[in-house]
């Protein structure tokens, strides 16, 4: 899989995830999950073709590198998406749960 499209379905998952997390009312667990989640998430979907049957030699020399190129830009929109939602959530009443 191309770096590109990796880090593409990390962020894009985070984004989504974010939606969740935005809704958790303890504050440090929010913010814990928003930065660490898009690191687990980079993880299961690099290694996900050694768990289907490939081979692992091949993947595990690159782990640390392609979880840090997926995971972090994840983590950053993921962060951010939060910080919008709760803000944008804090300014229209109406959408409060």
């Amino acid at each position: 899989m191309d770096v590109f499209w990796f880090t593409l379905m990390v962020a894009v998952a985070s984004f989504l995830f974010a939606f969740v997390w935005a809704k958790v009312s303890i504050n440090w667990l929010r913010w814990l999950l928003a930065a660490s989640m898009p690191l687990l998430a980079a993880g299961a979907i690099y290694w996900t073709p050694v768990w289907l049957g490939g081979d692992a030699s091949e993947y595990s020399a690159w782990a640390g590198v392609a979880v840090i190129l997926g995971g972090l830009p994840g983590a950053v929109i993921s962060v951010f998406a939060v910080f919008l939602i709760r803000r944008f959530r804090r300014n229209a009443p109406h959408l409060r749960e």
